[in-house]
């Protein structure tokens, strides 16, 4: 790790085990999960706070907007260099309700009061997000723009499509509001009563954290659809891929850059997505293998 000790601070679920490998120590945060509520945001700060104190770190690296958010209002010393990592606004950015809103403008003018005011960066992962920040008084020496979290070209390769019909879909996403899932669901029922042979498979896990998160009853309505599978958590995308024509990411917004976009376009697949910052705004390239 090159002189560091890296110290992981999170709820950890499938990716304990990975982290060990890598050589990370774990700290579980007990106070972290889901809600809003002041009191709850009072707890998950002062465990936060604590863990300053004990570990005394260089640098935080504070990963997502309710993360980031959380450090800011941390007692941090001011000699530590803090990374803010906004890979996208979630929740916060598409709901538009009075309490969102408001937690909303006020974890962006927190995040951009405290990289004015302390030896800090912030990294998004679309020129969209970057603008927010920048309206807020932030200049482009503390904003780093990095188009996503990125895949291991090694582990996926272009294979020729299935032959069709039916044309086969994918979509890989959280089961939340905000990723379309339910729009891409609609759109399929759609085409299937215009009378079009296509099916559409689903990667992904409900968020349980998440308020706006899908349930376990949407999964067994969609899965009475005629060709359309939600398969829970897939670990091995690139054959997820290698069986599809063509990836769906109908996002509602608040998105950084989704990685299922790199890793469908990795394994060679056409993307068709909706009009929001952070997918059909967002340029990247993928190094041919």
């Amino acid at each position: 790790m090159q002189g560091f000790r890296p110290l992981v601070a999170a709820r950890f679920g499938s990716a304990k085990e990975d982290l060990r490998a890598a050589g990370a120590e774990l700290c579980e945060l007990s106070s972290l999960g889901r809600g809003l509520s002041p009191f709850k945001l009072m707890r998950e700060v002062s465990e936060l706070s604590h863990l300053i104190a004990r570990e005394r770190p260089t640098i935080i690296h504070a990963i997502a907007l309710k993360p980031a958010f959380l450090i800011a209002l941390a007692r941090v010393p001011a000699h530590v260099h803090v990374i803010y990592a906004v890979t996208g606004l979630g929740h916060l950015g598409t709901e538009r309700t009075l309490i969102t809103l408001a937690m909303r403008g006020a974890a962006l003018a927190l995040l951009a009061f405290s990289a004015r005011k302390r030896a800090a960066t912030i990294v998004v992962e679309n020129t969209h997000d970057a603008r927010k920040f920048r309206k807020r008084g932030v200049d482009n020496g503390r904003i780093t723009i990095l188009p996503g979290a990125g895949v291991d070209p090694t582990r996926y390769s272009y294979a020729e499509p299935p032959l069709a019909p039916p044309l086969h879909l994918g979509l890989a996403a959280r089961l939340v509001r905000s990723k379309g899932v339910d729009l891409a669901v609609e759109a399929v029922k759609i085409l299937l009563a215009r009378g079009l042979n296509v099916t559409l498979d689903i990667a992904g896990e409900i968020d349980r954290d998440n308020p706006a998160s899908h349930t376990e009853s949407d999964i067994a309505r969609w899965n009475e659809i005629p060709g359309v599978r939600c398969h829970g958590w897939v670990s091995d995308m690139n054959t997820f891929w290698a069986t599809k024509h063509v990836a769906l990411a109908p996002s509602r917004g608040g998105e950084g850059l989704p990685r299922s976009m790199l890793e469908a376009a990795a394994a060679g697949r056409p993307l068709i997505t909706t009009s929001t910052p952070g997918v059909a705004t967002s340029s990247f390239r993928v190094r041919p293998v």
